[in-house]
């Protein structure tokens, strides 16, 4: 804000830039957030599909958000293994029926007649995952919110900068 005699109060060029940092620093942790799952499904295009039986299967629900808890065994050189990883992506969603349909077809393999199968990492057996495809929904709102962030921080970084160069003055 430019006062009468052009001067500009430091004061919120201080909290500009404090702001501008704090959106600097965390933009690395959400962009890993939103593409480790992408990596982590490229990493596993040559894991092995292995039969396993679903132990339980459960819809969570946190404040109408939703998170599918399923616990399996496989076997894998003749030692079992019990794995809680449905997908690479472990967020919580708000699509209740995606989730209640999920569980529903992961039930149906509790049976040791009806295995599932599940794709095991034969490098370290003791990693396996259910679902290893990308989340297009979840990779896409990530896309969207990574981008809106960037956004933000380009703009709080530009004004910040902007600030530095017409040099504002302390207050009196």
């Amino acid at each position: 804000m430019v006062e009468k005699d052009g001067t500009r109060p430091i004061g919120g060029t201080i909290v500009l830039w404090i702001v501008a940092t704090g959106f600097c620093v965390i933009a690395p942790f959400i962009t890993y957030s939103v593409l480790k799952p992408v990596g982590l499904t490229i990493a596993a295009q040559n894991w092995e599909a292995r039969p396993a039986v679903i132990l339980s299967s459960h819809v969570q629900n946190r404040n109408r958000q939703y998170r599918l808890r399923t616990e399996y065994s496989y076997v894998w050189d003749n030692e079992t293994h019990v794995s809680r990883r449905t997908f690479f992506d472990q967020t919580l969603g708000v699509r209740k029926s995606y989730y209640h349909q999920l569980n529903r077809q992961l039930s149906r393999h509790m049976s040791r007649n009806e295995p599932l199968s599940v794709w095991i990492n034969p490098k370290s057996p003791s990693k396996a995952v259910i679902y290893r495809h990308i989340r297009w929904d979840k990779l896409g709102a990530g896309i969207l919110f990574l981008s809106l962030w960037a956004l933000i921080t380009f703009i709080l970084v530009r004004s910040a900068l902007a600030e530095l160069n017409h040099g504002p003055s302390s207050e009196d």
